[in-house]
Order: structure tokens, then C-alpha cells, then sequence
């Protein structure tokens, strides 16, 4: 299991992820950074020139290891180009050159092609057709650049494109974990680098590292209570995603590397859950976790022991990340800041508050929103359309003192899909889960059952997380939706379910079926 997750890709993902915040670090407001990116595109087109799947894995890597993708950006013609443009420009030119150009001439049989008929391209049709939907309408109703700025995210949508032109056999889909791998481990360092700096240095340090975060978009860093500060990352959802395949690891009985590293990766997953400070990732997680343990021992049939041992190394798990969350933040080296108990009282707080300027402010704006809706409630107010509300976030109120507040980003995600792009919008969603969900089910009979419990796990996660705090409208859900969709990779690229490669899938029997995916 290690190889499989720590292998030569995994090194390089993190290789790769050092020297891009190296790079982001002396490039930070230099006009230099044009010239950076413009390389990136250059090697992005190269390298996915050369394998298509290659291009692919920098895409998900960046995905994995920034929030917002302007870890390097440059104002071109008052246009951002960022690190996430970038590498999006040279994979989708490539995959132009490759498979449109090139495709009848491609006498390969791994060549990547692109099928028409590819039965996972018709499961995202009436996602694409919402889509251009939101965009007609806001076009037609609101300014062009509230437009692009809300909804220029859907464009990592078109990745599905590459994603289905690529073969993806166990090789390349083992490359995808350790790019995840990297990508995770990567965002927990960093989580812990900038919540050490938080928790110990002085204002001159503190002003230049939270103006770098701050204009990267690495991080949200809010004060909390005293010194404590939150630091969050919205690809904190990877680390998530990463702790459902670790906890179906367990439950299958393998270990990916040795027993006190694996504590020590489960627990440092838990712990950035915990510092994350997210209730929607909380309550996300929650329904999450009771999808996945009803889908766990529902096809695993397992013993008292097992059982035992199972929740046993949740609990090591769990005080392995308490005590790594008192080292980062409380360790006296060089000096602490905090108190223990006011860190303790902050986690009860944010647990059980729920009369906060978050939380009343959201229920403040749902409201406004679903006023909206019944507005245009079949094709929607198009991406753009604002939505007027008290804000009671004090950020809010030193600008706008009454608390009136405009803004096209919302907090109900669902609702907001509703909203813009008509009833189409959440309905395509939930029909692309419905698919998917049914495909990675088909894997709970092999030998990679864990593959399964935990994407369909992580997918309960995404959606439910989506309900308080939009993803799905995000490159980080959306990139998300295509990592899973590589896994229902079918022979050759026709289109074949992962259900007729695999006999008798729908009687539950004891014997574990080999999947094996070819070229």
C-alpha cells in the first residue's frame, strides 16, 4: 500500500508543490510572474502534448494544493491570469491538438480519443445545459463582468473533456491518489506552518505573512478568541476527502506505510478538520460518516474484532491529532501565546453557537433569495444577479454601518444554484450523483471495495457540505466530481459501465471479485 500512495508520482506532486509557493513567494507583486506563467502554459502544453494524463495530474495538483488558484497571478489588461488559468490554457489546447487534430491519425491504442457516445459525457449534459442556461441569463440581465466573475468557476468543467479522452487504467488511476496524496499532505504543512507563525510571532512577522495569504488567497486567517487565529483552506475539503480513503483503509485491514505513521497522517487528517473551524464541514462530515458506515458494514461483513480494531485506531487516531493541534499551537517555542483553556472554550463555542454574525447573517440572506427564486423559478436570474441583505459580520458592518449588504456569492449553495440557473441547476447535480453513486457502488463487490465506501462518502460530503457553503459552483467540487468520474473508467473508452465488466454484481456473495481495468 505504500507504493501505492507514496510512490515516485507522490514525490514529485510534492516537489512540484514547493517549488510553485517558492515561486509564488518572490514573485509575490512582481511583473516577473507574467513571464512565469506564461512558461507554465508553455509546459502545461508540453507535457500534456506529450501524455494527456500528465497535464491532468498538474491540473488536479494545483486544485489540491491551492484554494483559489492565485498562488502566482498578474493583472494582464486589467484581466487577473492566474496559476489556475494558466495550466487550464496549455492542458485544453493540447487536448485540442491531440484529440481533435490528431485523432484520426492516432494509430495508438493508448492514444487518448474522445468519444461522442462516452455514456459518463451524457451524465453531465444537463449540468452543461444549466450552465449555459445561468450564463444566457445573466448576460441578458446583469453586467457582463459580475457574470464572468460569478460564474468564470464552471469553466473547470470543461476538463471533463480530457478526463474522458484519457484510458484510465490502474496505473494512471493510482497516479491520481498519489497526486491527492501529495496534494493532502502538502495542505496539512502548510496548514501547520501558518497556524505555528499565528500562534507565536509578533505583529511585524504576522502583518507581511497575512498580506502574502491574504493576496495569494492561500488562506482566510481570522483572529478568534485572544491570539488564536483561525487559518482555513478551502482545499481543506481534500484533507477530508483523503481521511474517508484512510478510514476505508482500516476498515479493509491495510495499512498504507507503518503503523504510527498511519496515526500520525489519520490523525493530523482530524486534527485540520478540527483547527478547520468549519461547521458546514462539520455537519457535512456528519451525514457523510453515517452514509459511510452504513455502506461499510452493510458489505463487510466483519467480526467483534475487527470491529473492535476498527473504531480502536479512530480513537488513537483522534488523540494523536489532539496532541498535534497542542504541540502547533501551544508548544513555547519561542514564546506562546495562547491559553489552553481559552483554545478549549473557542472549540465549545464554535460547536454549539448559534447566534453568531455567521449564523445570523446567513439565515438573513435566505430570505432575499428565495424571494428570487419564485421570481424566475424555471430558468433562473442568470449568473451575476445579486442579492441585497443585513449583513451582520462585523467586516460588514465597518463598511456599511445599517449592515446592507450586495453580493452575487452566496452562502446557501443550493438554493443559489436554483436561483441562477433555474430548477435545472440542483436537478442536474443531483442527476450527475445519482450516476455516479450507482457506478462506484458496482466497485463494494471487488477487492477495491474501499474505493468505493470512500468516494461515495466523499461525494455525501461535497453535497451536504454544499447545502451551507457553495462548493459545487467551485472548482474544488467540480474538480472533485471529475476526480471521481476518472475511477468509472471503462475499457477503451466506450462507454462500458463498470457493471458489464464485472459477473453477478447484484448477488451479494462473500467472494471477492478481481476489477481490472485495461487499455
Amino acid at each position: 500500500m505504500e507504493k501505492q500512495f507514496f510512490g515516485r508520482t507522490f514525490r514529485y506532486g510534492l516537489l512540484i508543490s514547493l517549488i510553485l509557493y517558492i515561486s509564488s513567494i518572490f514573485l509575490f507583486h512582481s511583473y516577473l510572474s507574467l513571464y512565469v506563467l506564461l512558461i507554465l502554459i508553455l509546459a502545461a502544453l508540453l507535457i500534456s502534448l506529450r501524455k494527456l494524463e500528465y497535464g491532468l495530474y498538474f491540473a488536479f495538483l494545483e486544485l489540491f494544493i491551492t484554494s483559489h488558484g492565485h498562488l502566482i497571478t498578474v493583472e494582464v489588461f486589467s484581466f487577473p491570469l492566474s496559476l489556475r488559468m494558466a495550466i487550464f490554457i496549455g492542458v485544453m489546447l493540447a487536448w485540442l491538438l491531440t484529440v481533435i487534430l490528431r485523432s484520426e491519425r492516432a494509430s495508438d491504442e493508448g492514444s487518448p480519443r474522445f468519444n461522442i457516445h462516452d455514456q459518463r459525457l451524457k451524465w453531465y449534459l444537463p449540468l452543461f445545459l444549466a450552465i449555459l442556461i445561468g450564463a444566457i441569463s445573466g448576460i441578458i440581465s446583469n453586467d457582463l463582468t459580475s457574470v464572468f466573475q460569478d460564474g468564470n468557476g464552471y469553466l473547470f468543467i470543461l476538463y471533463l473533456l480530457p478526463v474522458l479522452s484519457v484510458q484510465w487504467d490502474n496505473k494512471k488511476l493510482n497516479n491520481l491518489l498519489q497526486i491527492l496524496t501529495a496534494g493532502v499532505v502538502w495542505t496539512i504543512f502548510v496548514t501547520y506552518i501558518l497556524l505555528y507563525i499565528f500562534s507565536h510571532f509578533g505583529t511585524s512577522i504576522l502583518s507581511v505573512v497575512y498580506l502574502f495569504v491574504r493576496d495569494s488567497r492561500v488562506a482566510e486567517v481570522t483572529r478568534m478568541i485572544g491570539d488564536f487565529h483561525r487559518v482555513f483552506l478551502q482545499s481543506h475539503f481534500f484533507v477530508v476527502i483523503f481521511g474517508f480513503i484512510l478510514s476505508s483503509q482500516f476498515l479493509v485491514g491495510q495499512k498504507f506505510c507503518s503503523r504510527w505513521m498511519d496515526y500520525l497522517l489519520f490523525g493530523s487528517v482530524i486534527a485540520i478538520f478540527i483547527l478547520s473551524l468549519s461547521r458546514s464541514f462539520w455537519v457535512g462530515a456528519f451525514v457523510a460518516v453515517l452514509a459511510f458506515l452504513l455502506f461499510a458494514f452493510k458489505t463487510n461483513r466483519l467480526s467483534k474484532k475487527e470491529i473492535f480494531s476498527y473504531f480502536s485506531k479512530h480513537v488513537l487516531a483522534s488523540i494523536t491529532a489532539v496532541v498535534i493541534i497542542c504541540f502547533v499551537v501551544l508548544v513555547p517555542i519561542p514564546s506562546q501565546k495562547i491559553d489552553s483553556g481559552a483554545l478549549s472554550d473557542l472549540f465549545k463555542d464554535r460547536a454549539q453557537g448559534m447566534d453568531d454574525a455567521g449564523i445570523s447573517s446567513r439565515w438573513k440572506l435566505l430570505t432575499p433569495m428565495l424571494d428570487l427564486v419564485k421570481e424566475r423559478p424555471i430558468f433562473g436570474n442568470g449568473f451575476g444577479q445579486t442579492v441585497t441583505f443585513e449583513n451582520d459580520d462585523p467586516r460588514a458592518r465597518s463598511i456599511s454601518p445599517d449592515g446592507t449588504w450586495t453580493t452575487f456569492a452566496m452562502e446557501w449553495g443550493w438554493v443559489e444554484l436554483w436561483l441562477k440557473m433555474g430548477i435545472l441547476g440542483p436537478l442536474a447535480f443531483l442527476y450527475l450523483f445519482y450516476h455516479l453513486f450507482k457506478q462506484l457502488s458496482y466497485y463494494f463487490w471487488t477487492e477495491r471495495s474501499w474505493i468505493g465506501l470512500s468516494l461515495i462518502a466523499s461525494l455525501t460530503f461535497l453535497y451536504a457540505t454544499h447545502t451551507f457553503s457553495p462548493y459545487l459552483n467551485h472548482p474544488i467540487g467540480l474538480g472533485f466530481l471529475l476526480f471521481v468520474t476518472a475511477f468509472l473508467a471503462t475499457p477503451k473508452g466506450q462507454g462500458v459501465s463498470i457493471k458489464e465488466v464485472l459477473p453477478s454484481l447484484k448477488k451479494k456473495t462473500q467472494t471477492q471479485v478481481v476489477l481490472t481495468l485495461k487499455n
